[in-house]
């Protein structure tokens, strides 16, 4: 009985086939991928005018990867803690915590006694309140990536 190449080397890769769908269709329905989340802090203070569009933009573009929002107020004297009460009740996972006027450092450690969560985002308005910007309100951005060939 002479054996044909062929039909053996077709049904090797046939039965692979079979196994790598069988084997896809398992990791698909019964393998989880948990996304770690983390929390986000943003420490703020008298920013009134942006403090709006900085957590609606939050919740518009990054809440999928944090699981709440933190605005520390760090003792503004204008309107930003009125704004921050009426968005923490239009915004869910807003937390809000408004400090007398303390130092950045001092805001952070004070939030931390709140959240237990492994990774935690501070992002510092105050200190660098000329990013607020470039972190919240650009534009979306592609990135292409291409081969090259180098010859000699």
């Amino acid at each position: 009985m002479p054996f044909d190449i062929k039909f053996i080397f077709m049904t090797v890769l046939a039965v692979f086939g079979v196994l790598y769908v069988f084997q896809s269709l398992i990791m698909v329905f019964f393998h989880k991928n948990p996304e770690i989340k983390h929390e986000t802090v943003i420490i703020v203070k008298n920013a009134q005018e942006r403090i709006e569009g900085i957590v609606r933009n939050f919740y518009r573009h990054y809440l999928n990867h944090s699981d709440e929002l933190w605005i520390v107020d760090g003792g503004s004297s204008d309107q930003t803690t009125e704004i921050l009460e009426k968005l923490s009740l239009t915004f869910p996972g807003l937390k809000v915590l408004m400090l007398p006027d303390l130092p950045s450092k001092a805001c952070m450690q004070e939030v931390l006694k709140y959240i237990d969560k492994p990774v935690i985002l501070f992002i510092d308005l105050v200190a660098y309140p000329e990013h607020i910007d470039d972190i919240f309100f650009q534009g979306q951005k592609s990135v292409e990536m291409g081969l090259k060939n180098y010859k000699n």
